[in-house]
């Protein structure tokens, strides 16, 4: 938020301290700013800069940003005015209620060629390991409640998401609910 506060640019772009942009990253996001004021390029991994869990998205996507992973901070430029903060409460999640609330604003574009490269942890990371990322999944799913109502592939999108964490925990129980929430949100 500090950043996007001190921001004096037309456009803002995000880089994680440990991940890395291509050479040609900046102009790939131009390229997709002049068609909308959101742009995303592809994400490859550091070590072979293969694309990786990549989407196309393309002009209003408010309706299926959640369906799947969202694209990561590094994967993204937007014109300065429309970067909305990030909600603090969302530690482990605060990447996907940004995008939700950033969908409803703007349009985007993809520019289908890796522009950022994402450096694989297998540790876990400050404020982000699995118990975090649970309840925060779990707090979009409740504060969002009439967003996931209406879109059921989100929300089974999401579920399917908090099952898969909460096996990772060894909580069974949840695991099993959020899957059977998950398959019961799909076919609804």
């Amino acid at each position: 938020n500090t950043g996007i506060d001190e921001a004096k640019g037309r456009y803002i772009a995000f880089l994680d301290d440990d991940d890395m942009y291509t050479r040609e990253r900046l102009e790939l996001a131009l390229r997709g700013l002049r068609r909308t004021p959101l742009s995303i390029c592809w994400r490859g991994n550091v070590s072979d800069h293969r694309p990786v869990a990549n989407r196309v998205l393309e002009d209003s996507i408010y309706d299926t940003i959640l369906e799947a992973e969202v694209p990561h901070l590094g994967q993204t430029a937007l014109e300065r005015t429309l970067a909305p903060h990030f909600n603090e409460r969302y530690q482990a999640a605060e990447d996907t209620e940004w995008w939700l609330r950033l969908s409803y604003l703007a349009t985007v574009s993809t520019v289908p060629r890796v522009g950022y490269l994402f450096r694989v942890h297998n540790e876990e990371r400050h404020r982000n390991d699995l118990p975090a990322r649970v309840r925060h999944r779990l707090l979009l799913l409740d504060e969002y409640s009439g967003y996931f109502a209406a879109r059921p592939r989100a929300a089974a999108y999401q579920w399917k998401k908090i099952g898969l964490l909460a096996q990772g925990l060894g909580d069974l129980t949840l695991a099993r609910s959020a899957f059977t929430r998950s398959t019961h949100s799909a076919t609804s």
